[in-house]
């Protein structure tokens, strides 16, 4: 029975010594690298959310470049002896960014590249296109509307124009669908589960991926899932932000797209992407999981063997001692 006790002994001892803090070791070690590597699959995410929210707005940006330069090509014309709706649509370059441009003259005169698109009885320059570039004196964008001349829905900019003698004439206009747009916006998912919304400067929301909300919903009310990020995003040009909403966690990302302060959102539930990240790195936590128990029952092998070949002596020089006594 002390033979016995004596090897359990041993062994435990080496049990103590070696298996035990390195098991403790590996744990602590393999927690600390899953909570590392998925924060680097957060950070990811977020690095690739972030370019292309870079991209939407250097697509925007050429838009924006697209549209002064046919504003400048105009303040060289002599309107007398132009026509505009021919001027309009030689644009070409332009054109394959833009559903159509037109001009609209401070008589409500209104040049198109598509003049079968003219409907008559509309006062243009009663138009936002028309007012708030006038206004401004700038390049202005127009929120989501329904473009008056083909009746689709689309997402513009307006400039105010300049005739070859430098004083005010009228107002140029360039339109996108807003299903070019939507597509745009789109590319922003990364995830199937992620959602992307359109946010103007006031907080409301022009577009969202799942089509949950309407232009009337402002994320500033209580009720909105973006509530508890609200004031962050409205405030901040850019940004990331991790919330608690309706039992569930959520981590979003904005930047804003253009010179009117528009925004765009990227919305991620991470329970979901912390399932997608357990899906992805299945194979590398399965294998060092088998690694480490493969080590700790080489361990136990070689502790077993040890305390086995020191024991073994041991036990037969004490009986050999009580031999002689």
């Amino acid at each position: 029975m002390n033979k016995i006790n004596f090897k359990v002994r041993t062994l435990l001892y080496f049990l103590l010594v070696s298996i035990i803090p390195f098991a403790v070791s590996w744990a602590l070690i393999y927690k600390s690298y899953d909570k590392a590597i998925h924060q680097d699959f957060k950070n990811y995410n977020h690095m690739y959310i972030e370019n292309q929210f870079s991209k939407i707005e250097q697509q925007l940006n050429q838009h924006e470049i697209g549209l002064k330069s046919v504003a400048q090509a105009f303040s060289f014309l002599d309107i007398q002896k132009t026509d505009l709706n021919a001027f309009l649509r030689d644009q070409n370059s332009v054109n394959l960014y833009f559903r159509n441009l037109c001009i609209i003259m401070p008589d409500n005169s209104i040049y198109t590249g598509n003049p079968g698109y003219i409907k008559p009885g509309i006062n243009y320059t009663k138009l936002d296109s028309y007012i708030k570039a006038k206004k401004a004196q700038k390049l202005v964008w127009l929120e989501p509307y329904k473009e008056p001349l083909s009746g689709v829905k689309c997402v513009g900019m307006s400039i105010p124009l300049q005739n070859n003698d430098n004083k005010p004439s009228g107002v140029l206009v360039g339109n996108i669908s807003m299903w070019v747009f939507e597509n745009m916006l789109e590319n922003a998912k990364y995830l199937p589960y992620a959602e992307v919304f359109f946010i103007n400067p006031s907080g409301y929301i022009e577009f969202h991926s799942d089509n949950k909300y309407s232009e009337t919903d402002n994320i500033a009310d209580e009720k909105s899932i973006l509530y508890p990020a609200a004031e962050t995003i409205l405030k901040s040009d850019e940004g990331y932000s991790e919330f608690y909403y309706f039992g569930r966690n959520w981590a979003c990302s904005f930047s804003t797209i253009n010179s009117n302060g528009w925004k765009v959102l990227s919305l991620i539930d991470t329970q979901k992407l912390q399932g997608t990240f357990k899906v992805m790195n299945q194979n590398t936590s399965s294998f060092i999981v088998s690694s480490g128990v493969l080590c700790i029952l080489i361990g136990l092998a070689a502790s077993f063997f040890l305390s086995n070949s020191i024991t073994t002596p041991l036990t037969k020089l004490r009986e050999g001692v009580k031999a002689i006594t």
